[in-house]
């Protein structure tokens, strides 16, 4: 039987119990509206865990629960309160009967209310304020004007995450045990979704105090942002600068493979000694192989003297070999001889010298499919391959962008004598919203061209390259526009805009959505909508 199905029978046999002549349907109709209460409970366990089952992003299906039991509880208001690891109260979501977000929440609750709940762990049910002593004469009580109130505990694993809490500023007496026994099931229901998002923002601020701990004690400045990815690259490199062991560091070209040889040298016990770079890719075959190992007098026209090679050069300390993936078959046998046994031989020498170097080697290549492809030797790339590290890509780690654009005008500002310089806001989300196929050195020319063409105290978007502008205005359709009508050419520019801007904000709050639709002056509901239509992914941001 539907929902309106039932509602109009009660409502038929209530009227009919009003008549004298019909009194007995008094009861039967008090008894329906019981069952009919019941009904609503269940059925709206039922659609939550539906919602539960279908929504995989937490935000949303936070926002659909709290959405559906303000409905059937008869609250103003709902507000969902995650607990930190101090047992500090953190709020995820609050909501009112508009299905809106609820702008400063944190002043919008009975903190007497919650404190209980959070000491006792037990849900506190407040019909009629007006009937609680206890309550009544607190000063949050009069200034939010609440007349009722209903809070329980969600927990998990005798673990107490957080608190659900309901308010109603109109009505007395909304609130009795089937409220809180509903909202004890719907606290139970998405107790493994609450957990997951308590876990996430535990492992944010561990990612932050890592990255703390790792810049003071290694002196990591070349690392510049706070991207997961990038505090993952510091710690394995801090495990493993002081030992002896090869590292092999991917990347593409412009990601910062030097900084992190560098940086791996000075961590280690041979900083005293030499660090010595060389690009395998940069060099042919001969000429390489005369850099690497030396040559003796004689060993072909023009070897007047000795000249020692790099390897020699970087005896006791580090060789940093780029782009290695370049190098020719016949020098990676000579590479392989000096990881296997250190020993090698100069250009033109039989002799055999000894050298102890530790290896660092970086490609912007798979150096798998170049096995496969049998341009790279098997047991070559095993020797190098000891440790393994991986740079993402700028746009893998989008919100560092405006952290890097930031650290580049601070050096080139000075060097320019341009010390009030800084970027508009509009220059922001030109930055922000270009994929940089160079990477960190790319973004790090753009700075410098900018901040050299700066006229004013501001970088405004046409101080950036043609690149960069190019790509904001219309992407592949740049140069274009007068091809489309006017309401497409518009609607491409405006959803470039739009992807600007929303990105800006998520990389300003570290993917935090709610935080970020503030920022926004945005319901939440709204930037969630945009961002979704956008194709924006919150993750890239944290």
């Amino acid at each position: 039987m539907q929902q309106t199905q039932i509602e109009n029978i009660t409502e038929a046999l209530i009227g009919l119990s009003k008549a004298s002549k019909f009194p007995y349907l008094k009861n039967i109709a008090s008894q329906l509206q019981e069952l009919y209460a019941e009904y609503r409970v269940y059925r709206a366990l039922y659609d939550t865990g539906s919602i539960i089952a279908q929504e995989t992003d937490f935000h949303k299906l936070l926002r659909q629960v709290v959405d559906k039991i303000i409905i059937e509880t008869g609250a103003e208001r709902g507000i969902v309160i995650l607990l930190d690891e101090q047992g500090e109260i953190d709020i995820e979501l609050a909501r009112d009967q508009q299905q809106k977000d609820i702008t400063c929440p944190e002043d919008e609750i009975s903190r007497k209310v919650v404190q209980q709940v959070v000491t006792n762990q037990q849900p506190i049910c407040i019909p009629d304020i007006e009937n609680a002593s206890e309550y009544r004469r607190r000063k949050s009580v009069a200034r939010l004007k609440l007349i009722a109130v209903v809070c329980v505990p969600i927990t998990y694993k005798n673990q107490l995450l957080g608190l659900i809490y309901l308010d109603n500023r109109s009505l007395k007496n909304v609130f009795n045990a089937r409220t809180v026994f509903l909202l004890t099931e719907f606290a139970n229901q998405i107790t493994i979704a609450v957990d997951n998002i308590r876990m996430r923002h535990l492992l944010e601020k561990h990612n932050n105090s890592l990255e703390k701990m790792l810049r003071s004690k290694y002196n990591f400045n070349a690392f510049v942002g706070h991207h997961p990815s990038i505090v993952r690259i510091m710690d394995l490199v801090a495990q493993v600068s002081d030992t002896e062991a090869t590292v092999l560091i991917e990347g593409e070209t412009g990601t910062g493979k030097e900084l992190v040889a560098t940086s791996l040298h000075l961590n280690s016990h041979r900083r005293k000694r030499e660090l010595v770079s060389i690009n395998c890719g940069a060099l042919p075959e001969t000429l390489l192989e005369s850099e690497l190992f030396g040559y003796v007098k004689g060993a072909f026209t023009g070897a007047v003297s000795d000249k020692r090679g790099k390897f020699e050069v970087a005896n006791e300390g580090t060789i940093f070999l780029d782009e290695v993936g370049e190098m020719h078959p016949r020098l990676q046998v000579k590479l392989l001889r000096i990881l296997q046994s250190g020993e090698y031989s100069p250009v033109g020498s039989e002799e055999n010298r000894r050298c102890n170097v530790r290896v660092i080697a970086a490609t912007n290549k798979d150096l798998r499919e170049l096995v496969a492809e049998g341009k790279f030797r098997n047991d070559l790339y095993y020797r190098l391959n000891i440790v393994r590290l991986t740079l993402p890509s700028l746009v893998e780690r989008r919100s560092d962008i405006l952290v890097l654009a930031e650290h580049f005008l601070k050096i080139y500002r000075q060097k320019v004598n341009k010390p009030y310089l800084s970027f508009s806001r509009a220059t922001e989300q030109y930055i922000l919203n270009y994929n940089y196929p160079g990477n960190v050195r790319e973004l790090e020319n753009i700075i410098e061209r900018a901040t050299i063409l700066a006229k004013g105290q501001q970088i405004e978007p046409d101080d950036l390259s043609e690149e960069i502008r190019a790509n904001f205005d219309g992407g592949q359709y740049a140069g274009n526009l007068s091809q489309l009508s006017f309401r497409d050419a518009k609607a491409q520019v405006i959803a470039k805009f739009e992807r600007a801007y929303i990105s800006h904000a998520l990389a300003e709050t570290r993917g935090v959505i709610r935080r970020a639709a503030k920022i926004a002056q945005m319901d939440v509901k709204n930037f969630y909508n945009k961002m979704t239509k956008l194709g924006i992914n919150p993750g890239e941001f944290r």
